[in-house]
């Protein structure tokens, strides 16, 4: 990932780390009908007021060891991970009386797991995204990645 970040931005990479947190803004969120950025309190930055239209998405914080990139999920990967698509979602959300039950259970699923991540990073001020293409858990045995470190250090 420090490669990645330190490169400014790269298409079409992959990655393996493990998920720390998932952020506010993931899970069941509303989206302006104009220009599909993220309603907040029924205000998009761009249009003002607007009647939000309802999506998925995640926003994981993912860490190699190296870095820590902010990986985005669209809906349907979102809907992979959470098991149910945006009517699942809306129906879990209304039975709970709570959005936020989504993101719950999203970040159950997700923190302290590998994950392989494949998509376009970009860098800006806010630090490193990457957009998912892929996103997948880490087959990798954790055993070969400690004798991989412990043969570097005694190198």
């Amino acid at each position: 990932v420090a490669e990645a970040v330190g490169s400014g931005g790269m298409f079409d990479v992959e990655v393996v780390g493990n998920v720390l947190e998932v952020r506010d803004g993931s899970g069941l969120i509303e989206r302006c009908p104009e220009c599909g950025r993220v309603v907040q309190n029924g205000q998009c930055r761009s249009h003002g007021d607007v009647d939000g239209e309802d999506d998925l998405r995640v926003k994981a914080i993912l860490d190699d060891g190296t870095d820590t990139v902010t990986v985005v999920l669209d809906d349907e990967l979102t809907a992979e991970v959470y098991g149910g698509g945006l009517d699942d979602a809306l129906a879990a959300a209304k039975d709970a009386m709570d959005k936020q039950v989504v993101a719950d259970d999203i970040a159950d699923t997700l923190v302290g797991r590998a994950y392989r991540v494949r998509g376009n990073l970009s860098v800006d001020d806010y630090g490193a995204t990457l957009d998912a293409v892929e996103f997948e858990l880490a087959d990798d045995d954790p055993a070969d990645h400690a004798r991989a470190a412990l043969a570097e250090v005694g190198e």
